[in-house]
């Protein structure tokens, strides 16, 4: 294979889309195949990793701060295996370990400013086929093309443009992910997205589009995502002209859902799952998606400082919703809630002592979402997690005249 023709390129790229199609949150080799879709990844994972020893004269490792982190995570967990016996915490090794490897082999692969700059591109163009493909299901023009069963309780439902895991509902209550496995997931991954774009090109037009095209996914973590991009970097004398603008948009939106509302299914839907659900917060209540997670999680912590066991947790708090940042805390404890967030902690350190306020701003939004997303490691989360904060010049580099393209 030659790596540096466009052939070779591609050729990474296609076994990338194929090694990565039940990592989550992608899905998409549960569509190409029902039965082998997780067998096909290890494959082409398998594949990517020998063409890598085979073809390349360089190996690169991720950041030594960063293996630094991801070893005193290792280990954490293992002693914490070790201790209580939770398939939780080998899950959670396991994952930590996948995302490692992922992170590995796309950086001895891709270019990182070409590499993310097309999967921006990717994102945004999933934002634009959700919204056409949700007016063509809403009008009747088109309709599912696949369904699959999907870790045991779901069922994964193609309808071309775009993937939804909750298919049982009506057709306006459609929330399209993206070719991701749920809304959250599409709108955590813009997020690091608009982070990066920030960070690295700055494409004005990039950033407009991932700032409203998730707005169709109705994530309320995209919506709090937004507001706080905009009092960080658009509350400013220069930027007066173009926070008018997209304000003024904003209204038009909410005017638009306010008057039509009863008159139309999905517009209803889309306020009660975002204005309305704003509002509530708002208000001071809770999401109710999460509030086993919310009402919950102080009282288990504290009753268990250094931690407890999911699976007695299940037992003793079965209403309690993991999907907080309650959960980690109360499954690992206080030293191994700080452990499992290490990269963000020693991030908000580093950019307060170094004074790198984008940095510092970056790391707060990502905590933000941290709130009601808190389980990052994925291999596509974590690898943008890597991109957006650690320094890749910084990498330990096994050197025999390899360049990278």
């Amino acid at each position: 294979m030659k790596i540096f023709t466009k052939k070779g390129r591609l050729s990474y790229y296609i076994i990338a889309f194929l090694a990565s199609g039940t990592l989550y949150p992608f899905i998409h080799n549960f569509f190409i195949s029902r039965k082998y879709g997780s067998l096909i990844s290890i494959v082409f994972l398998g594949l990517w990793l020998f063409s890598i020893l085979l073809f390349h004269k360089k190996i690169i490792f991720p950041n030594r701060f960063f293996n630094l982190i991801v070893l005193i995570q290792g280990i954490f967990f293992l002693i914490c295996f070790s201790l209580n016996y939770s398939s939780n915490v080998i899950i959670q090794f396991s994952f930590l370990v996948l995302s490692y490897f992922f992170i590995f082999l796309c950086i001895n692969t891709f270019n990182r400013e070409s590499f993310l700059n097309l999967f921006i591109r990717f994102n945004i163009l999933a934002g634009l086929l959700s919204i056409i493909g949700l007016i063509l299901v809403i009008t009747g023009f088109t309709q599912v093309l696949q369904v699959v069963d999907y870790q045991g309780d779901f069922k994964l439902y193609n309808y071309g443009f775009f993937f939804v895991k909750w298919g049982e509902d009506l057709v306006y209550e459609l929330r399209p992910a993206g070719f991701y496995d749920e809304p959250g997931s599409f709108a955590f991954i813009v997020m690091l997205l608009l982070l990066i774009n920030r960070k690295f090109y700055k494409n004005r037009k990039y950033e407009y589009l991932l700032l409203l095209l998730p707005l169709v996914t109705t994530s309320l973590a995209h919506i709090f995502t937004v507001i706080l991009y905009f009092i960080f970097f658009y509350l400013k004398k220069r930027n007066t002209k173009r926070l008018l603008t997209i304000i003024g948009l904003l209204i038009s939106l909410i005017f638009i859902i306010n008057t039509f509302n009863e008159k139309n299914d999905f517009l209803s839907f889309f306020k009660r799952r975002t204005l309305t659900r704003f509002e509530g917060f708002i208000n001071g209540e809770h999401d109710a998606s999460r509030q086993g997670g919310i009402e919950l999680g102080p009282e288990i912590f504290l009753k268990n400082p250094f931690g407890i066991s999911r699976e007695k947790v299940e037992i003793l708090y079965p209403e309690f919703v993991n999907e907080t940042i309650w959960g980690p805390l109360i499954y690992y404890g206080l030293i191994g809630g700080i452990i499992y967030f290490l990269p963000f902690i020693s991030i908000l350190i580093n950019s307060m002592l170094k004074k790198n306020r984008d940095n510092l701003i970056f790391v707060i939004i990502v905590f933000i979402n941290l709130f009601q997303r808190p389980y990052y490691m994925y291999p596509l989360i974590l690898l943008l997690i890597y991109y957006l904060f650690f320094d890749n010049s910084k990498s330990l580099i096994i050197n025999y005249k390899y360049k990278s393209f």
